[in-house]
């Protein structure tokens, strides 16, 4: 696995994961802003793509609930994210390259929301799978979870040091 498809920790709230699918951005946007394909490529999605409205990722009970605080398609997408804290958020920003499309995904915790131990390196396992899955959405496969392969990326991620409670910020 090639170091640049790990997260990158920005500072003590913020990492990213930089991706670059080759396709157009029109069809890594819909990937990322149409409810159906999202629900294959990351979590049961529920939502309408435009500012301000309501979303809703995995079931009722456990999943995540916010509201969309940033909509610029096709470019950027945020997404509220109140388990990190105050004005935590994960976010796609979107540029077209030569040979396809820059993914960043974002995910910001805020200073008084965030834990001791975050990120920590089962949520950097799962962003890192999610980032994956879509990718292989976009070409076509079929994404599949694997607790052994997250439990193994989280091992790696431990390994690294890429979280507060291990020196690595």
């Amino acid at each position: 696995m090639d170091d640049a498809d790990f997260a990158r920790v920005i500072d003590r709230c913020t990492f990213d994961y930089v991706r670059v699918f080759p396709h157009p951005i029109a069809r890594v946007w819909r990937a990322i802003t149409d409810e159906a394909e999202v629900s294959q490529w990351f979590w049961t999605a529920a939502f309408e793509p435009r500012l301000g409205a309501p979303f809703r990722f995995g079931p009722d009970e456990g999943g995540i609930k916010g509201v969309i605080l940033a909509f610029e398609p096709p470019r950027l997408i945020r997404f509220s994210d109140p388990p990190a804290g105050g004005e935590g958020y994960f976010e796609f920003r979107l540029a077209s390259v030569a040979g396809g499309t820059r993914v960043t995904l974002v995910q910001h915790g805020t200073p008084s929301g965030v834990r001791v131990d975050w990120p920590s390196p089962g949520l950097l396992a799962g962003w890192h799978l999610n980032i994956d899955n879509l990718g292989v959405f976009i070409d076509g496969g079929v994404c599949q979870g694997s607790r052994a392969r997250e439990d193994a990326l989280a091992e790696i991620y431990r390994e690294r040091g890429l979280f507060a409670s291990q020196g690595g910020m």
